[in-house]
Order: C-alpha cells, then structure tokens, then sequence
C-alpha cells in the first residue's frame, strides 16, 4: 500500500498470468484464489540473512517470483525434501507449489537474491487447522531478548486454544499436537 503504482501492477498481473496459472496447474477456480499474503524476502550473503531453514507454508499455494537476475548472486533457490531438487528461476520467472511441501530456501553464498512471495488461499478451501496452528505457535512464543525490540508476552491460553482447534479441525495434525505436549 505505501507503493500504489507497484500495488497496480502486481493487481494486473495477478488477474492477469499469475492466478489463472496457478488455478489451471492445480485445477482450481482462479476466482477463488486470493493473496492471502505478499511479501518481498532478501537473501544477502554479506549480512548473514542467506537462507530459510526447511519448513510448510500456510497456503495452499505458494509462488515465489525472481525479482533479482541469477547473475547477481550465487547459490540460492528452493530445495524440496520430497525431491530432493533446488530450483531457481531466472528474473521474471514464477516458482509455484503446494504450500505444505517441506521446502528451504538455499543459502546464498554471494551477492544478493530477491523473490516476490505470494500466500495464495482458495476461498472453499481456508485451511483452517494449519491458520488456526499458525496463531497457536504464534501466540505461544516467548517474549524476545531484551536487545530485539520489545514484543508482548506469549498468550498461552490464546496459543493452547487455537492449537487444540487445530487438532479438533485435523486429528492428524502431528504439529499441533507436538506444540499442545501431547
């Protein structure tokens, strides 16, 4: 919102290319899908941020978009632990998977990598157990050290409520089931 032209064309081209491929590869409604979230990730070799340790999105798709040429950096992309493949795309060019397909972001071992990452969600399918384990994780952290900037306190009450609708949402969710101690 702070860039409204930006804002303009990333609405275009959603309409555009980027929902109706993402409907089409996965044999959706492009109509259902929204942004649930957008954000612009940087991976810099010099500042120690290069990478993101395995881990599942909360979407039901994810598609990360090169923002920045694969000259500029070396090492990056996205390894799948199903596979066993890192991808990487040329500026311009769109990665799209599941959201819940273990995933990391590969260290960059020099220069700087950006991607434009887009949460998708379907509107008949909201994800409830994984957005519902989301908040409980969130809201059970601790407070951070002292010399990070000051967050409130965990809400354990508000995270074991939300996990155990997680669970009550998806029985066989072993993630909120780790995070409630059972």
């Amino acid at each position: 919102s702070d860039m409204p032209a930006a804002l303009e064309m990333l609405n275009g081209a959603l309409r555009s290319t980027l929902l109706p491929a993402a409907a089409s590869a996965f044999g959706l409604d492009a109509s259902h899908l929204r942004v649930n979230e957008a954000l612009v990730v940087q991976y810099d070799a010099a500042s120690g941020h290069n990478a993101l340790p395995i881990h599942r999105d909360f979407s039901l798709l994810t598609m990360n978009v090169a923002l920045s040429p694969s000259d500029s950096y070396a090492g990056g992309g996205t390894w799948f632990e199903h596979s066993g493949e890192t991808l990487v795309c040329e500026r311009g060019g769109a990665l799209l998977h599941a959201g819940g397909l273990p995933h990391c972001g590969v260290p960059v071992t020099r220069g700087v990598r950006h991607l434009l990452v887009l949460f998708l969600l379907a509107a008949p399918l909201p994800l409830l157990a994984g957005r519902l384990q989301a908040i409980g994780a969130a809201a059970g952290t601790k407070p951070q050290f002292f010399s990070q900037p000051r967050r409130r306190p965990a809400d354990l009450a508000l995270s074991s409520a939300a996990l155990q609708l997680a669970i009550e949402a998806n029985p066989r969710d072993a993630e909120s089931h780790s995070q409630l101690g059972h």
